[in-house]
């Protein structure tokens, strides 16, 4: 199979199954009666809404979470007192797993994690459905211009069903490139947040996508991806706007003069390539490079890996070697869990933060993903030879490092647990379980 078409087929594995989909929507739809029900008495709500990657046909299976933004009437930024309700109503029908934030709520809801994201709904009654959000940034931008003091940022959630409808018409190879692009981001090992980052990658990927269309090989996602790769590489020098919401005078003058800018297709007050944003995202152009030879080098070859253009256990030893924690005696092995489907996080030691071991639950998710596709995985078949489950433990375990395995103990006598499926297709479930060291000393509890 030609490498094009391999990278295809990688990124079309990405997509949820529909399975995957029913459940989503199933949760939602519970969510939005829940929340109706509870704002019975005011603020009064106009719509809710499914949105994120799940809405724009971006979404990754192995990395997948719930957007659903409430349209209120007659509530403007900053939503403290809708977001303490929020607060309220999560804390009594879903539990204590949850945190408050200054755009919304984060809690668990089954396996889903699930972002509850107030915004002022600038929709009259009298607006056609299909009009909704044409007309939503419409006024939008037109009460922000009415109000010069306010500040945009508040106001991107008033904005993200623009954001979707822009994502969502594009054409399925865009789609497929966004997902490989995201993907690629998975596997790069930089710790850190950068809020706006898989909205940047996927509106990185759609420019690369427009390029790629112009050239002579058409809808190819090789050179897709390459131009992708090269974006990232020269991050600093991106200029890129679309005139989709508003015109090219509506930007203003300033963030136009020089590089970078990557102006959001719904706002044209927010350049997403902020100082440190970009600063972020340099972190990954030695990654670019590096995918980037790769390429070069299965193109030229008949015979290839596909794993190895994505992830190399140098990738996770540099990882570990900047990380202020790191895994330690690590156990692996395979169970069946058929209601399992999407990876996920399991802490058990008190007190214990996610920060750092969620990079380690993109890294680990990723390789376990392309290793089964390399392996052929990730078919039809609902069940896996034990020589192939083994043959994915054998390749997480180079991945690791050998040294790295104790000898005895049982998974859930570690500080943490990755539960990675195998594929969107089977129920065998690769475990991955460590306990969370200090890198600079042996008593590493006292960190916490």
């Amino acid at each position: 199979m030609s490498l094009p078409a391999r990278l295809r087929e990688v990124a079309d594995g990405l997509a949820p199954s529909q399975q995957t989909r029913k459940r989503v929507q199933k949760y939602t739809d519970q969510i939005r009666r829940d929340l109706e029900e509870y704002f019975e008495d005011g603020p009064t709500i106009n719509r809710i809404e499914l949105l994120g990657s799940i809405g724009k046909k971006t979404s990754l299976w192995i990395k997948m979470d719930i957007d659903i933004v409430i349209y209120f009437n007659s509530v403007t930024p900053p939503f403290y007192d809708v977001i303490n309700k929020l607060e309220d109503l999560v804390r009594s029908e879903y539990g204590q797993n949850y945190f408050a934030t200054n755009h919304g709520i984060k809690f668990k809801y089954k396996e889903f994690h699930v972002d509850l994201l107030p915004a002022t709904n600038f929709i009259p009654h009298r607006s056609k459905r299909d009009d909704v959000a044409k007309v939503q940034v419409e006024n939008t931008l037109r009460y922000l211009s009415f109000h010069p003091n306010l500040r945009p940022d508040d106001f991107s959630t008033c904005l993200s069903e623009a954001a979707v409808d822009f994502l969502k018409s594009q054409d399925s190879f865009t789609h497929a490139l966004c997902r490989l692009a995201k993907y690629w981001v998975m596997t790069v090992p930089i710790e850190g947040y950068c809020r706006g980052r898989s909205y940047i990658i996927e509106l990185l990927a759609v420019r690369a996508a427009d390029q790629t269309a112009d050239l002579e090989c058409g809808q190819n996602i090789l050179e897709g991806f390459r131009k992708f790769l090269f974006m990232v590489r020269k991050i600093s020098e991106q200029k890129a706007f679309w005139e989709w919401y508003y015109r090219e005078e509506m930007i203003p003058s300033d963030f136009l003069q020089e590089a970078p800018y990557l102006m959001d297709p719904t706002n044209p007050f927010n350049n997403l390539l902020i100082p440190k944003v970009v600063r972020y995202l340099e972190k990954m152009k030695r990654f670019a490079n590096r995918t980037l030879r790769f390429l070069k080098r299965a193109e030229d070859q008949s015979c290839y890996r596909i794993d190895r253009i994505f992830l190399r256990p140098s990738a996770y030893e540099g990882l570990m070697e900047d990380a202020s924690n790191i895994p330690d005696n690590y156990l692996i092995g395979v169970e069946v869990i058929p209601s399992l489907h999407i990876p996920l996080l399991e802490i058990r030691r008190p007190g214990l933060r996610p920060k750092g071991i969620k990079t380690l639950l993109n890294v680990f998710s990723s390789f376990v993903y392309i290793v089964s596709h390399e392996l052929e995985l990730n078919m039809n078949d609902c069940e896996i030879e034990y020589d192939d489950k083994s043959n994915v433990l054998s390749c997480l375990g180079q991945f690791i490092g050998e040294d790295c395995f104790a000898c005895n103990g049982s998974l859930n006598d570690r500080d943490v647990s990755l539960f990675l499926p195998i594929g969107r297709k089977t129920d065998s479930v690769v475990i991955v379980s460590f306990d969370w060291c200090d890198n600079d000393c042996d008593d590493y509890y006292n960190d916490y």
